[in-house]
């Protein structure tokens, strides 16, 4: 079995045939299961995972973006990327909560991202962060999307 990138538009390895990857790896006779601790590792925690995705939805001013905070179920730190594009200029904000605790990140320096232009940032999340994002102006969501990058980035 070959593990590089499938071709466009196919559909993702299944845990299967990403078993049978590991297991052309590391020789017909190797012992892959969910109780193989490579196996868990890959098998369960190497595709990216959506962790909110917005479209063509309006917001307010300063107020959260999600309907609720968003946090990772991995018990280790992970990257999550996100992607947005909004029709007005402003400035994201990422809200990290710990316990009582609040503190913030604005995106791309505080510096207005481009009306209609799409970006792209990675932040550092570990277990136990809720997070939020909010806009600093009102407008439309083009396109609003976290993704957690897992395992093997």
């Amino acid at each position: 079995m070959n593990l590089a990138l499938e071709p466009e538009g196919s559909a993702p390895l299944s845990k299967k045939a990403l078993k049978e990857g590991i297991r052309d790896v590391l020789g017909g006779g190797s012992d892959i299961d969910a109780a193989n601790p490579l196996y868990a590792t890959l098998g369960t925690n190497v595709l990216p995972e959506i962790k909110a995705s917005l479209f063509n939805a309006a917001i307010l001013a300063a107020t959260d973006i999600l309907a609720a905070e968003i946090n990772t179920t991995m018990t280790y730190p992970v990257i999550w990327r996100i992607y947005c594009s909004f029709t007005t200029s402003g400035v994201v904000t990422l809200f990290r909560r710990v316990g009582a605790n609040t503190q913030t990140d604005t995106l791309n320096a505080n510096v207005a991202l481009t009306a209609g232009a799409g970006y792209m940032f990675d932040v550092m999340v570990e277990d136990g962060e809720e997070i939020q994002f909010q806009y600093s102006v009102a407008g439309v969501i083009n396109t609003f999307k976290v993704v957690e990058i897992k395992g093997m980035t």
